[in-house]
């Protein structure tokens, strides 16, 4: 027997084997002009690599045939796949394969295609300032966003007119300070920026109207209102304008006021002064006093010459009330004498 005849044993395994593709003829025929050995590398390659399913190979020789299966092209592909799998395992963790790398898709398209349009600019930037090992502060792809970010504003030129004479610093603090208040509109900026001038660009003032705000405004007047109550909400901050304003002796423009009317004083003290007095009087009044009680209060202060002629009317009544309990308490004394 030669060497290279098979045994018995050989020949029962390659008939078995055979077997799984219809026998000796279809292997010969559909292994035809192929290199055992070369198939056997590629076996051993996708192995190691764990790929085992027949639609994952087709993907990969699909995006080999895109670089015509060139290994240059290959390696670099490697690397910006690596770039964007990491990119999207940052931003898009959790998401879906097909809506990961649509996300992914968008962004490389918009980024080319912002490069595109400013090739010319982008150009003079490959080279400049770049040190080996570390990465270019300006890269052209940071600069397309950039940009692609100053459309809005008329590109560089707008940009500059917009900023100009502004600390680039500060305003962005600015801005974001804004953006995370979502004040987003320019008219409530607009507003925030006239209330500020209205406190004469005073931030004692500032932080006072804030301690306001905090403490009374916002859990009184804020709390618990509804787009659908505006109109109640703008009501109630316009009496309060016009009762602060009445009681600091500023009348709200359009009313008139007496001008015979007695004040003795005028400002944010006569303020202070009427709401303490208020408070005072709620409490001296006790839980039963309503509303129709303080109107009668005040209509009787009205009818006598001011509050001094009340005062003095229910002192008058006070010393008769007690100069004829005396009497009532002396009536038995005399009568108990004469008998």
């Amino acid at each position: 027997r030669r060497a290279d005849d098979l045994t018995l044993r050989q020949r029962e395994r390659l008939v078995n084997r055979f077997k799984e593709i219809g026998g000796v003829e279809a292997f010969l025929e559909g292994f035809n002009n192929i290199n055992l050995a070369q198939m056997l590398a590629q076996h051993k390659a996708l192995h190691t690599a764990r790929i085992k399913e027949v639609s994952v190979i087709e993907a990969l020789a699909k995006i080999g045939q895109l670089v015509k299966n060139k290994v240059d092209h290959l390696n670099g592909l490697q690397a910006v796949a690596a770039t964007l799998v990491r990119w999207g395992d940052r931003h898009y963790r959790g998401e879906e394969p097909v809506r990961l790398w649509k996300a992914m898709h968008q962004q490389v398209t918009w980024l080319l295609l912002a490069i595109e349009e400013n090739g010319a600019l982008l150009k003079a930037t490959v080279n400049h300032g770049n040190h080996p090992g570390k990465e270019p502060e300006l890269t052209p792809a940071r600069l397309a966003q950039f940009l692609q970010a100053l459309r809005p504003v008329g590109g560089v030129p707008g940009f500059l007119a917009a900023f100009r004479g502004l600390d680039f610093s500060t305003a962005a603090q600015q801005a974001r300070i804004l953006h995370d208040a979502c004040v987003r509109s320019p008219e409530t900026t607009k507003r925030l920026a006239y209330l500020y001038r209205l406190l004469r660009n005073s931030s004692t003032h500032l932080r006072g109207l804030e301690h306001f705000l905090r403490n009374f405004a916002a859990p009184v007047l804020a709390e618990g209102s509804t787009a659908q109550d505006r109109l109640q909400v703008a009501e109630r901050w316009q009496r309060l304008t016009a009762y602060l304003g009445q009681a600091a002796g500023k009348s709200p423009p359009g009313d008139e006021t007496d001008e015979n009317s007695p004040r003795t004083a005028s400002g944010a003290d006569q303020v202070l002064e009427v709401l303490l007095l208020g408070l005072r009087l709620t409490e001296a009044s006790g839980l039963k006093a309503c509303k129709q009680d303080w109107e009668q209060l005040c209509q009787e202060i009205k009818c006598e010459p001011g509050l001094p002629g009340l005062l003095a009317r229910l002192r008058g009544k006070a010393g008769n009330s007690s100069r004829l309990a005396r009497e009532r308490r002396s009536a038995p004394s005399v009568a108990h004498a004469l008998l």
